[in-house]
C-alpha cells in the first residue's frame, strides 16, 4: 500500500471530522460526482493518506505529485466506460472508468443495489457486461479470460458452486 484514498460528499461533515482525524489530508472536490442509488449529483471532497502519512499522522501529497507517481505505476486494473443493466432497464453500474496501480488498494462502498459486487463479478468475469472494457494486467477480460484468471482471486459472498 503506496497510499489510501477517501471520499465524503459536501455537508456530510461527520466524514470529514473522522477522516481528518485520521490523518487524511484534503486532496481535491469532484463537482457534479454521480451517486447512482439516488439517481443525483453531489459535490465529493477527496482526501488522501501515504503510508509514511498514515505512520506518522502527517499527510504531504499535492495533486501533482500524485499525478506524476501515477503516470510512473503499471496499471493492474483497468475499467474502462463499464455499464451492466438487467433486463435492459434496471442499470447496476452506469459508466464506470477506473485505474488501480500495482501495489495500490481499493474498497467499493456503498449502499445495496449501488453496483459494488456487479462490478466485482464483472471484473473476475464472473457476468458478462454490454459495454465498456475491463483490463486485468493488460489483459482482457473478456478477449483473455483465462489470463486474467490465472492472476486473480475471487470468493463469492454465496458458494454457489457447492451443493450443501
Amino acid at each position: 500500500m503506496s497510499k489510501v484514498w477517501c471520499g465524503y460528499y459536501d455537508g456530510n461533515e461527520k466524514s470529514k471530522r473522522a477522516q481528518e482525524k485520521l490523518g487524511f489530508k484534503y486532496q481535491f472536490t469532484v463537482e457534479n460526482s454521480d451517486v447512482v442509488l439516488l439517481n443525483e449529483k453531489r459535490t465529493e471532497h477527496i482526501s488522501c493518506i501515504t503510508k509514511e502519512g498514515w505512520a506518522s499522522g502527517d499527510s504531504r501529497m499535492t495533486r501533482s505529485n500524485i499525478k506524476k507517481e501515477n503516470k510512473m505505476r503499471k496499471a493492474m486494473l483497468e475499467i474502462k466506460h463499464y455499464s451492466k443493466s438487467y433486463n435492459g432497464k434496471s442499470k447496476a453500474a452506469d459508466d464506470v472508468s477506473l485505474t488501480v496501480e500495482s501495489g495500490d488498494i481499493y474498497g467499493f462502498i456503498g449502499h445495496n443495489g449501488a453496483g459494488k459486487s456487479t462490478t466485482i463479478r464483472a471484473v473476475v468475469g464472473v457476468l458478462d457486461f454490454e459495454e465498456g472494457e475491463i483490463f486485468i494486467d493488460g489483459h482482457s477480460v473478456k478477449d483473455e479470460p483465462i489470463e486474467c484468471k490465472k492472476i486473480t482471486a475471487y470468493i463469492p459472498d454465496n458458494p454457489d458452486l457447492y451443493e450443501n
